[in-house]
């Protein structure tokens, strides 16, 4: 049975196997995704966090809307990372 939550290198691997389009990232934000696998020193949340706001960031000055909510988004994440650091 399979761990849940601690193959991080396959969840990396199927970011960087997905077709650029399809998750909007420019060829940029793939080279640091590729590095951030090769120094193997990342948080999972990093990995989530530059898919997310790399596939956006193209719509945030035109839209508003996404602009406001990519910053709660960023308040959020910061906030999680701060309660899993205190439990460790």
């Amino acid at each position: 049975m399979r761990k849940h939550g601690n193959d991080r290198s396959e969840l990396i691997k199927d970011l960087l196997l997905a077709k650029p389009k399809k998750i909007s990232l420019r060829e940029s934000n793939l080279k640091e995704l590729e590095r951030l696998k090769r120094k193997n020193n990342y948080k999972l949340s990093q990995i989530v966090r530059l898919a997310i706001l790399k596939g956006l960031k193209q719509f945030e000055k035109e839209n508003l809307l996404v602009h406001l909510t990519l910053k709660e988004f960023n308040s959020f994440l910061e906030i999680l990372e701060e309660k899993n650091q205190k439990k460790h």
